[in-house]
């Protein structure tokens, strides 16, 4: 194999490692973020002698679950970010007309895609003991959409062209 086919193997799977271990503790992360952030109270709370502990409960709750979806927003727009600034540079430098990709090597990027997809998937699901089914997607497919838009099917194309 050629060195420049080398380097971008190398790249590749150091790329897709750091995207699969940040989606896949970012779902162990939101699944372990079920304790309140919100302080909690077995007191009752009376105002103008009436109770109001289920109304403050309901709005603690209410503040709890927005700060979880600020972070599983925060977090799928960090794994957005990083995965553009890793695969987008490469795809353009890495899979441009002056270089060449054999069928040998598509094959290699398509298999490794599924293959270390299917893993992250696993791995995300029994870490969250089958719970959270649709960040766990949603993380692992962000990274595979930027890595099969600008490494499989670039190397694909090229592969063709030969």
């Amino acid at each position: 194999m050629q060195t420049d086919k080398i380097i971008r193997l190398v790249l590749y799977y150091t790329f897709t490692g750091i995207l699969c271990y940040l989606a896949v503790g970012y779902s162990y992360e939101l699944y372990h973020s079920g304790i309140p952030v919100v302080g909690s109270s077995d007191a009752s709370l009376f105002l103008d002698g009436e109770d109001v502990t289920p109304l403050v409960t309901l709005c603690r709750y209410g503040l709890d679950s927005m700060f979880s979806l600020i972070s599983a927003v925060a977090y799928g727009l960090l794994i957005t970010m990083i995965s553009a600034v890793l695969f987008v540079p490469f795809g353009l430098i890495g899979f441009n007309r002056k270089r060449n990709a054999s069928l040998k090597e598509y094959r290699i990027y398509k298999n490794s895609l599924i293959i270390i997809l299917l893993s992250a998937l696993v791995i995300s699901l029994v870490l969250t003991r089958f719970s959270g089914l649709v960040i766990i997607i949603i993380y692992n497919g962000i990274w595979a959409l930027f890595e099969l838009l600008f490494v499989v099917l670039p190397a694909k194309k090229l592969s063709d062209s030969q």
